[in-house]
């Protein structure tokens, strides 16, 4: 027995994950991708009625009050340049990545009417094809390094959401083990999807139906503020008994459970979350800006609500279509999105401008 278990600690300790090509120096290299910002556009945060000019001095901040942030660049290196300034001071992010899948990033836009193929800018298909050129390999190291500098960025009570599908989902579990210790793993939260129809039948397995968000904490110590939705009808319709004060109730394990008081509380939001449509199952939503992987804002006031509080900085490095910075704008929390795709940075700067004032903690 005690030899077993001198094996199971040693392969705890020596367990890792490589690859081809590893190189873990990435913090050793800083100075490398540290590079100085160039302000393209500086819009008012409290923003006039809709029509005036943006630009006019009455709208513009001081200098030493935050500015949510959009930039247009590769994270490895827009990620280093924060560095100076916000190491231990980002309080949530979530990221979706690529998944690894060889798509070629092409995405298909409406001009006037007319659909069009936007083909990838050179920076994106120089930035896309390293990525990929060494396989999962090349992934993995192009991941790992990111990862590191977002670690960085964390403070101490922040968390990270890591998107991924069943491309790579097992490796960059063991990522992120490494890098931000296998304690600091507090769930794996299964999106069901349950888009059951079309193309995807048509497979000789199982019809894919959900995607995994990896959440880590940087310390066993981090902000979550625990949610409740609202119980299902087939649920309440359980309470089939009346009292004598006329309140409705089952005899549940541990006595009565009453209707009004299950209403009220709710049910707590598990790690299965099959209640947020996917773009699949709704193709026609208002939300919907053309962009191939965006993702509902249910899915991000989910976990920004969860994982962060008002005034709280958010950060999303893939920031595509803006959802993330859309939504943090909307619950009053502090954002930095990051693109290396124009497009993506032109989609989510325009989506933000057309966003109204809400309050910060909607229901």
């Amino acid at each position: 027995m005690k030899k077993e278990r001198r094996e199971i600690e040693l392969f705890e300790k020596e367990a890792k994950l490589f690859w081809f090509g590893q190189d873990k120096t990435i913090l050793d290299r800083l100075d490398k991708y540290i590079l100085p910002f160039q302000t393209a556009e500086s819009l008012a945060i409290d923003r006039p009625a809709r029509g005036a000019d943006l630009w006019h001095e009455t709208y513009q901040k001081k200098e030493s009050e935050w500015r949510n942030r959009l930039i247009w660049g590769d994270n490895l290196y827009v990620l280093a340049s924060l560095l100076p300034e916000f190491r231990g001071k980002v309080d949530l992010i979530y990221i979706d990545p690529p998944f690894a899948t060889g798509a070629d990033f092409s995405l298909r836009v409406k001009v006037n009417g007319d659909e069009l193929e936007k083909l990838p800018s050179a920076i994106e298909m120089k930035a896309y094809s390293d990525t990929w050129s060494g396989g999962i390999a090349s992934y993995l190291q192009w991941l790992y390094e990111r990862l590191v500098l977002m670690r960085e960025l964390l403070s101490e009570t922040g968390t990270i959401y890591v998107h991924l599908d069943w491309h790579v989902g097992h490796y960059v579990k063991v990522l992120m083990d490494e890098i931000f210790g296998r304690e600091n793993f507090q769930r794996e939260i299964v999106w069901d999807i349950r888009v059951l129809s079309g193309f995807k039948t048509q497979t000789d397995n199982w019809v894919r139906g959900h995607d995994v968000l990896l959440f880590y904490s940087k310390t066993n110590k981090f902000i979550f503020n625990k949610l409740t939705v609202p119980h299902r009808q087939e649920y309440l319709n359980r309470f089939d008994k009346v009292d004598e004060k006329g309140r409705k109730y089952f005899d549940g394990r541990g006595g009565k459970r009453y209707l009004d008081e299950v209403i009220e509380k709710g049910k707590a939001v598990g790690d299965v979350w099959d209640d947020i449509m996917s773009f699949q199952q709704i193709p026609t939503s208002s939300e919907r800006v053309g962009f191939p992987t965006q993702k509902p804002e249910k899915l991000l006031d989910r976990i920004i609500k969860a994982s962060s509080n008002p005034g709280d900085l958010v950060l999303d490095a893939f920031c595509g279509s803006g959802t993330t910075c859309a939504v943090a704008e909307k619950l009053g929390r502090r954002w930095i999105g990051i693109d290396i795709g124009r497009f993506a940075i032109h989609t989510t700067r325009k989506r933000l401008l057309q966003i109204e004032k809400e309050d910060p903690e909607r229901g």
